[in-house]
């Protein structure tokens, strides 16, 4: 997918805004160069000073390692998919409280690139309540995640799904039926 400068520009601002990012923090490079979340990952930390670490890919593909390089590197920013946020939760239930990675340093973690299932919130607030969500969505042809939602509280039992949340600054969302005609909110 091709995506305009300022389409990837108003991302990268909107993630410096909603994030606070700045000079103290590193932002865990995870994605491979070919997905559009690396972009962000990559150049991000050059625009307010903060610093990028490069996260090897076996590293980044081992949820204990995983855990083991942000402890060890005081990683602050994470994006990864739910899937993997489970298997880090996995790998912490496996090391015992005691032994798992208590993640001082980390700020936020965006989930992305697919849906975030409310238990995967659930597990992730109780273990780390200090660490909250970023529920980030968006095609890579929109330039990344086009709408964020905040979790800082672990959601209710009766969620079922978790939303993708309000749209990024300098841009609009619109739903529309498979006619491609817009529906109501």
């Amino acid at each position: 997918a091709m995506v305009t400068l300022g389409g990837m520009l108003n991302n990268m601002e909107s993630k410096l805004t909603a994030l606070s990012i700045g000079p103290t923090d590193v932002i865990a490079q995870t994605a491979s160069q070919c997905f559009d979340i690396s972009v962000w990952q990559f150049l991000a930390a050059l625009t307010c000073g903060a610093r990028t670490s490069i996260v090897p890919d076996e590293t980044s593909r081992d949820p204990f390692q995983l855990l083991t390089h942000l402890e060890r590197t005081d990683i602050t920013i994470l994006e990864t998919v739910p899937a993997l946020l489970q298997g880090l939760l996995d790998a912490v239930s496996e090391a015992g409280s005691d032994t798992a990675p208590r993640l001082e340093k980390l700020r936020w973690v965006l989930p992305t690139g697919e849906a975030l299932p409310p238990p995967v919130c659930r597990q992730w607030l109780s273990r780390y309540p200090a660490i909250p969500l970023l529920n980030a969505y968006g095609p890579a042809e929109c330039a990344d995640d086009v709408a964020v939602h905040p979790i800082l509280e672990p959601p209710p039992a009766d969620m079922t799904h978790m939303p993708i949340g309000r749209p990024i600054e300098q841009t609009r969302l619109h739903i529309l039926n498979a006619w491609l005609e817009p529906v109501p909110p």
